[in-house]
């Protein structure tokens, strides 16, 4: 008797403690094609509905055998609860790791796309370098010429400035040299002049004195 009692007393504390409301607990549908949702706590009550594998479902009360439980639209019903597992079953798993793998798959392709962009842009940059070296090696040869021809230049003008600097001194020397012709040119006519001059009134007196020896005779 005595084990007999404590076995039926260890069963109440069982159903009891199973039987306890359990509140906001979730629960998924394990890994069967389908259960039924029930109106009670057997299978002869009346079929509600159908939950698929995966499902999750919001868990009011349990106990050993039957759990009432509310899906995500609102339904309330009573499932076996050895088809609950607390864990989210191998297709929910599935489905995570398929979401997973889809955006694992969209970020790899918007880096790949913009990898593909990154590598145009790589490309326009490399031309635009390419001309840009291209451009400074042109712009150091005009550099190098224009410096070889500004040597050339300041060499040609200093040549310049110093043959003109000549020319001027030349110039001024046979500025003064036709000062002193000319001064020479005047100075030797005034001396002709005044030498014919003499001439001339050295002839008129000899020519007069001749002329008034030739009258004497003639009166005497």
């Amino acid at each position: 008797m005595m084990p007999l009692m404590k076995r039926l007393v260890l069963l109440g504390i069982y159903l009891l403690l199973f039987a306890a409301p359990v509140h906001a607990t979730t629960m998924y549908v394990n890994d069967i094609v389908e259960i039924t949702l029930r109106t009670g706590q057997s299978l002869n009550h009346k079929i509600l509905g159908f939950l698929q594998s995966g499902q999750r479902l919001e868990v009011l009360e349990m106990n050993d055998q039957w759990a009432h439980v509310r899906t995500s639209n609102g339904k309330d019903g009573w499932v076996l609860t050895r088809y609950l597992t607390p864990e989210p079953t191998s297709k929910i798993k599935l489905e995570r790791l398929e979401e997973k793998q889809k955006s694992v798959m969209e970020q790899n392709a918007a880096l790949i796309q913009e990898n593909q962009q990154l590598k145009g842009e790589n490309k326009k940059l490399s031309t635009a370098l390419a001309s840009t070296d291209k451009g400074l090696d042109q712009i150091r040869t005009e550099y190098e010429t224009l410096k070889s021809e500004s040597g050339e230049f300041l060499a040609l003008k200093a040549k310049y400035e110093k043959t003109a600097a000549r020319l001027d001194e030349e110039t001024r020397r046979a500025n003064q040299l036709d000062e002193q012709v000319a001064k020479l040119t005047r100075s030797y006519a005034i001396k002709w002049f005044l030498a014919g001059s003499g001439v001339l009134l050295f002839g008129f007196i000899v020519g007069f004195s001749l002329k008034r020896q030739r009258r004497r005779p003639s009166l005497l």
